[in-house]
């Protein structure tokens, strides 16, 4: 007995064929798989930080489960001057955990790589890093008026999002304010 599956759709707008696609790759996706990962990058100040909120929030409306990881050049402190957590820290703890019923945080003192974090984030679809120019995923160029007339990477690049004239004949290039492009380019991506 044959475990294929037939089925016929009618696909009549750019909205339903990426409704479909985004189904399509939902309901064949087996648990246990490793979520699609994409980097925004750009030079400093360029609205990363914001394609990204965008970007996120246009993704939950395909109906994706998303996690965001932000890479960072320098050190960051992530918990708050004199909490327990923090004193647990300064007192020479490797590492730091705080959980509730609502959430959790853990902190490790060592060098961090997206690889050894893809597991915290759960059953996502997809996982979005800000920053990660190097890093060898699919990615999404900034470029932005005032900070860079070119990509800072061309390395896995899927498209460029921008608010200057700046285009390339093997690239995608998208408005920097239309997340939903790269939401849909993102989607595309999935099959």
């Amino acid at each position: 007995m044959s475990n294929n599956r037939s089925f016929v759709c009618n696909l009549v707008s750019v909205e339903d064929e990426i409704s479909f696609i985004v189904w399509y790759n939902l309901s064949m996706k087996s648990t246990g798989t490793t979520p699609y990962i994409i980097a925004v990058c750009g030079l400093k100040n360029c609205g990363k930080t914001t394609f990204v909120v965008g970007l996120i929030k246009e993704l939950k409306q395909l109906g994706l489960r998303v996690a965001a990881f932000k890479h960072v050049a320098h050190d960051f402190i992530c918990d708050t001057n004199g909490t327990d957590s923090w004193r647990f820290s300064e007192a020479g703890a490797e590492s730091v955990a705080v959980y509730s019923g609502h959430r959790y945080m853990f902190i490790k003192e060592e060098p961090g790589k997206p690889e050894d974090l893809i597991h915290l984030a759960g059953d996502c679809d997809i996982i979005v890093i800000e920053g990660g120019k190097n890093l060898p995923y699919p990615k999404i160029a900034i470029v932005r008026e005032g900070i860079s007339a070119e990509p800072v990477t061309r390395e896995n690049l899927i498209a460029v999002a921008t608010d200057t004239g700046y285009t390339d004949p093997d690239v995608t290039t998208i408005d920097l304010n239309d997340h939903k492009a790269a939401a849909d380019i993102i989607a595309a991506c999935l099959i």
